[in-house]
């Protein structure tokens, strides 16, 4: 019996109750997983799990309410407001979007100490968004330099979705003189 089965099943002891088939089991996949080992752990080396955030950053939606009631309300209306059932505090709420409050909370309200939109170049809206929406706008509309706020607001919009700030129809024949189909947009 070579040394490495040996040892193996020296170390199967410990799994009480084990039959012989199962040792057997064992035995025939561990060089399985010993490969799998040695092809991730290279790959989770170069790019490490990322930690969750520290949620004593974070304040909750009640805490914007007492300053944002206006934007609250709206807020509740809309598709966005699904994100209180998150579990995560960076994907729950105003912060889901906006990023931890308590530095702007504590600041008394500085917006310098919040993530804010407007001003905001589209490649960094896209970019936050994009922290949930997985959505490719098209390259005729990235090079426009166009944003999801171009045509989406969280806060303003009139159906409770796709949270357009226009009805479909007027919203593309802003910019389109004419629009064949307004199908699913990409």
């Amino acid at each position: 019996m070579s040394q490495f089965r040996a040892a193996f099943l020296v170390a199967a002891n410990d799994f009480a109750g084990c039959t012989p088939l199962v040792l057997c089991w064992m035995l025939a996949f561990l060089p399985i997983v010993v490969v799998l080992a040695l092809i991730t752990s290279p790959l989770l080396a170069q790019n490490p799990p990322v930690p969750p955030p520290d949620e004593s950053n974070y304040v909750g939606v009640d805490v914007c309410q007492g300053c944002h009631e206006d934007s609250y309300n709206s807020f509740m209306k809309s598709a966005h407001a699904a994100t209180l059932k998150s579990k995560s505090a960076a994907t729950r709420g105003c912060e889901g979007c906006h990023g931890p409050g308590a530095e702007h909370a504590n600041a008394g309200g500085d917006p310098e100490r919040i993530e804010r939109y407007s001003g905001v170049k589209a490649d960094v809206i896209l970019a936050r968004c994009g922290r949930c929406h997985d959505r490719d706008m098209g390259k005729p509309h990235t090079d426009a330099h166009l944003s999801c706020l171009t045509c989406h607001s969280p806060h303003h919009s009139r159906p409770r979705t796709p949270l357009l700030v226009k009805p479909a129809q007027e919203l593309c024949r802003g910019c389109h003189a004419t629009v064949p189909s307004l199908g699913a947009h990409r």
